[in-house]
């Protein structure tokens, strides 16, 4: 009976070893930042990856009001430019064009915009998803949104 419990708690000690290694990978893996050429905001997370432009881009995006202020979501950063606002892409190419009164951050590859006091929703082209005839439209719940 004895060497049954110690070769149970050896076992119980392996598994926790393998258990507290398998944690600490994923950590590493989860919270590890990568270097490129733009800003990304996190999904979920309050941390910015952080890039520097080419020289390209940056002659591309200093022409919007907040040049200085640009970050990117899934690949898309909102930008203004006499009071309107679109998003570019990495290579600060318009994927939706700037004449939105206010734009939110893309989610799930679909962003909320409002034009003239009326709600509608983006996708990544740009494309209207839905269209600018709502008066507000709540944050989704799963694959659906109160409007």
């Amino acid at each position: 009976m004895k060497k049954i419990w110690s070769n149970y708690k050896q076992t119980i000690i392996l598994l926790g070893a393998l258990i507290i290694g398998a944690i600490v990978i994923f950590a590493f893996k989860y919270f590890s930042k990568e270097l490129g050429e733009y800003n990304e905001k996190q999904e979920n997370r309050n941390e910015i990856k952080t890039y520097e432009y080419t020289e390209e881009i940056r002659q591309k995006i200093n022409m919007y009001d907040n040049a200085n202020e640009i970050y990117f979501v899934e690949g898309r950063a909102k930008v203004t430019k006499d009071n309107k606002w679109g998003f570019v892409d990495t290579e600060g190419n318009v994927k939706v064009d700037v004449k939105y009164d206010k734009v939110y951050d893309f989610t799930k590859g679909i962003a909320k915009v409002i034009k003239d006091n009326k709600y509608g929703i983006v996708d990544m082209e740009g494309n209207m998803v839905a269209e600018l005839i709502y008066d507000n439209i709540y944050p989704f719940v799963g694959d659906y949104a109160k409007v």
